[in-house]
């Protein structure tokens, strides 16, 4: 996964594809200089590089690329290897000098994302914390 940085949304706008609310879910960007930062998107991006990477130049403009993991939209578990799957949300933020300009969600709608991993075999859909939960008790089955 390495370094990234970490934006906190403060906008309705973050939601994914079934209208559930992201503001609480720090989206993760690697487009910020991978610097382990901490910033905030409102009207415009504002924070602080962290101690890694290499910063870009403030105020930016260009568009970022920021993803997070939607926690109320149903989870999966990868069979065999037990990994808890959750529904992928990705934005694309367009800047101009720092100011918000657009954004579009870019990732695959969550019902699509749910048909492909029932079709590959994935066990579920169910609530991310039964997914935790299962995960947890098929990890310590003896093999």
């Amino acid at each position: 996964m390495g370094l990234y940085d970490q934006i906190t949304v403060i906008g309705d706008w973050c939601r994914c594809s079934e209208g559930h609310d992201l503001r609480g879910e720090p989206l993760q960007t690697k487009d910020l200089g991978c610097t382990m930062g901490d910033w905030i998107l409102a009207e415009d991006l504002r924070g602080e590089p962290g101690h890694h990477g290499d910063p870009v130049k403030m105020p930016l403009s260009g568009t970022l690329s920021a993803y997070t993991f939607c926690r109320e939209c149903p989870s999966f578990l990868q069979r065999e290897t037990w990994n808890v799957l959750s529904a992928w949300v990705e934005f694309e933020i367009d800047l101009d000098a720092g100011r918000l300009i657009a954004v579009w969600r870019i990732s695959e709608p969550s019902a699509d994302w749910i048909e492909r991993e029932r079709a590959a075999g994935s066990i579920g859909p169910m609530p991310l914390a039964q997914a935790v939960e299962e995960c947890t008790a098929r990890r310590e089955r003896p093999r």
